[in-house]
C-alpha cells in the first residue's frame, strides 16, 4: 500500500512539474507581395525624378518578394528574397540581377530587452521602405536614394519601456562582402528611438565607408518622426 501511494505521489508530482514547464515549439511563417505600375512623364521623357520607377509611358513590373521567418526558443532566422527591376536597383553593387537576397539574418534574444542580429538587414535610416506594399508612397524620393539601402554585419539592440538603443558595425554600405568592396573598412551604425502610444521618434546615424568609393568615409545623420492624429490620418517627418 505504501509503495502504491509513493508511486501515485511521484506520478502526480512528475505530471505537475511537466505541466508547469513552458515548451516552445519552433514554427515558420511565410509572407509575400508583388507590385506593378504604369508611369507617364509629362516631360515626354523619363526624367527619373523619382527613384525605382525608371520608365515613361510604360507598364512596368516592380518587385515580387518572398519572406520566411523561423522562430525558435530564443533565436530566429529571417530570409527576404526579391525578384524584378526594383530588386536589381536595390542591390546596384551586385550588377544587374533580377533575383537577389535582400535580407538574410539571424537574431538571438538574450532577454526580453537585449538581442543581437547578425547578417544582412535593411537600413534603419529614412522614412521610406524598399517594398512598395510597406511604403506610404509608391515611388521613392531622392532622400531614400542617397541614404544607405542595407548593411551586412552585426548589431545589438537594447529596449527599455518606450526607449530603444541600437549600435552595430558592418561592411561598407550596400555591400554584402568586403571582397566586392575591395576594402575592409567598416561602417558604424546606430539608432536611438522612442516608441510612444500615438507617435514615435528615431535618431539615426551611419558613419564609415561610402559607395561607390569604398575609400571615402561619410557620416550621415537622420531623424524620423511619426504622429498618429486620428484613425485615418497620420503625420510623418524625415
Amino acid at each position: 500500500m505504501k509503495s502504491q501511494l509513493a508511486a501515485l505521489v511521484l506520478m502526480l508530482t512528475t505530471t505537475f512539474l511537466f505541466a508547469q514547464k513552458t515548451v516552445v515549439i519552433p514554427f515558420t511563417t511565410f509572407y509575400g507581395s508583388a507590385d506593378a505600375y504604369y508611369k507617364y512623364d509629362f516631360s515626354g521623357i523619363d526624367n527619373s525624378l523619382t527613384s525605382f520607377t525608371y520608365s515613361h509611358d510604360s507598364f512596368e513590373l516592380g518587385m515580387a518578394s518572398i519572406e520566411a521567418s523561423h522562430k525558435m526558443d530564443k533565436g530566429s532566422i529571417f530570409v527576404d528574397l526579391g525578384f524584378g527591376n526594383r530588386a536589381a536597383q536595390f542591390t546596384y553593387n551586385d550588377g544587374v540581377k533580377t533575383f537577389i537576397i535582400k535580407q538574410l539574418n539571424f537574431t538571438y534574444k538574450f532577454s526580453d530587452k537585449f538581442k543581437v542580429t547578425l547578417g544582412s538587414f535593411a537600413t534603419h535610416v529614412g522614412y521610406e521602405l524598399v517594398d512598395a506594399v510597406d511604403n506610404k508612397n509608391y515611388s521613392m524620393s531622392y532622400a531614400f536614394t542617397y541614404g544607405p539601402f542595407f548593411n551586412t554585419g552585426i548589431k545589438v539592440q537594447y529596449t527599455s519601456n518606450k526607449f530603444s538603443f541600437m549600435a552595430g558595425v558592418s561592411n561598407p554600405t550596400d555591400l554584402k562582402s568586403t571582397i566586392d568592396a575591395g576594402s575592409t573598412q567598416k561602417t558604424f551604425i546606430g539608432q536611438l528611438a522612442f516608441l510612444g502610444d500615438t507617435g514615435s521618434a528615431y535618431f539615426n546615424v551611419t558613419s564609415g565607408s561610402s559607395n561607390p568609393s569604398s575609400d571615402e568615409n561619410k557620416t550621415q545623420f537622420d531623424f524620423v518622426g511619426k504622429k498618429k492624429l486620428s484613425k485615418a490620418f497620420s503625420l510623418g517627418f524625415n
